[in-house]
């Protein structure tokens, strides 16, 4: 999947080996919404689309969505399991975090616990504290120590998208109460990539303006 493809994606479910994308698609100047499943080359590092797929221009996307929006209440019945409706439910989020950016605080407090790190949710604002007695946070406050102020300033701003964007990744999955552990992480890692790709640009933003 090249730089831009990666642009287009809306929510990536399914298993890592073999995930189901939904994406803006645009060929021979014909724009559509796919949804496509897609595979590791042999590399293991190009993801690839596969022939299994459907793609919707405006009118058909405008039926099948009504036709959802419409049957809501029956979809939600039929699939009875609670990880069936939390994954809806997620795709849906993914769609919305991924245009969102969301303000975020951090500061620094001590605890008894080997995580170095919790985020909450206050409002619009995502507040991000360091366990100040964690190693991880000894180190981090080491290296920033020997940057000039810019770039450690540029540091911090990555290592917290990275840390909320996967809080927020986490958060996807509440509810789920039936859903193998192996998909939950695959799910939990494809679309923390996602949500993180907003942080990620902000910091790349800000060193080009330094």
């Amino acid at each position: 999947m090249t730089k831009s493809d990666e642009d287009d994606v809306l929510a990536i479910v399914g298993p890592r080996h073999a995930p189901v994308v939904v994406r803006l698609n645009e060929f021979k100047g014909k724009r559509t919404v796919d949804f496509r499943r897609y595979y590791y080359a042999d590399d293991k590092e190009d993801l690839l689309p596969t022939q299994k797929g459907v793609s919707f221009d405006r009118e058909c996307f405008s039926i099948v969505k009504a036709a959802f929006n419409d049957n809501d209440e029956r979809i939600a019945e039929w699939l009875t399991t609670d990880s069936g409706r939390a994954l809806s439910r997620n795709a849906r989020a993914v769609e919305r975090l991924q245009s969102e950016m969301r303000s975020h605080t951090s500061d620094h407090e001590q605890w008894k616990s080997p995580a170095f790190f919790h985020v909450k949710a206050e409002g619009a604002v995502d507040r991000l504290t360091f366990n100040s007695t964690h190693a991880v946070t000894a180190a981090i406050t080491s290296l920033c120590s020997t940057l000039d102020a810019p770039q450690a300033a540029l540091i911090q701003m990555l290592i917290s998208g990275i840390l909320i964007s996967y809080y927020r990744s986490k958060m996807l999955f509440d509810g789920v109460a039936e859903m193998p552990a192996k998909e939950i992480f695959e799910t939990l890692e494809l679309n923390w990539g996602i949500i993180l790709k907003r942080y990620a640009e902000q910091v790349r933003v800000e060193a080009g303006n330094k």
